[in-house]
């Protein structure tokens, strides 16, 4: 059981995932990270994270505790997620999955009489995520059966970035396809060593 544990992450990860081939900037992405400040990057992040309007920008995001796919879960809360940003990293609002086991009735002499009920509470609290701890980031270019974490337009792309704090860490966003380089570049910056992919 415990190695089921450990490895169904992993595997849910790669069937989230999907396949991919190495994200290659184009020149417009090279040539603005070689002119672009670090302050520039920060608003160029902001300015794809941050969005008021539904559906945009930050849409989606999970951690996987070690040890437990259920308890202390978290997620984005994309009710009332609050995102703010600065040059170092990115909060905003998220629950925790907190589940709480209750058995009821006695052990007869003739048998069990117990019985296990589970309830999940949900616990806000607030996640920052450094640009430090962004470990690799994928495009997905269009929607299909194995990208379905956000719904995004034709002219939408969703950029899912893993986190290196722990295989199931990650965040997604939706990004305009004219706002794409821009935010390439200002992710190469802030995270030079960052692997970037494209699907």
């Amino acid at each position: 059981m415990n190695f089921l544990k450990k490895i169904l992450p992993a595997f849910l990860v790669v069937m989230i995932g999907g396949c991919a081939s190495a994200y290659k900037p184009t020149p417009n992405v090279l040539e603005l990270s070689g002119s672009m400040t670090q302050q520039e990057a920060v608003v160029a992040l902001k300015s794809v994270l941050i969005k008021k309007a539904s559906g945009k920008g930050l849409c989606a995001a999970n951690g996987i505790p070690e040890g437990s796919l259920i308890q202390g879960r978290w997620h984005l809360d994309r009710d009332n997620p609050m995102e703010t940003t600065d040059a170092r990293e990115i909060s905003f609002n998220a629950q925790q999955h907190i589940v709480n086991h209750a058995v009821h009735g006695e052990v007869s002499t003739s048998g069990s009489a117990t019985f296990t009920t589970s309830t999940t509470n949900y616990k806000s609290f607030r996640r920052a995520i450094k640009y430090a701890d962004l470990e690799s980031a994928k495009i997905f270019t269009e929607v299909s059966m194995l990208n379905m974490l956000c719904s995004f337009s034709t002219d939408e792309v969703e950029v899912r970035i893993n986190l290196a704090t722990g295989v199931g860490h990650w965040i997604s966003v939706v990004v305009n396809k004219e706002e794409l380089d821009r935010f390439m570049a200002g992710l190469i910056i802030l995270v030079p060593n960052i692997k970037l992919k494209i699907n």
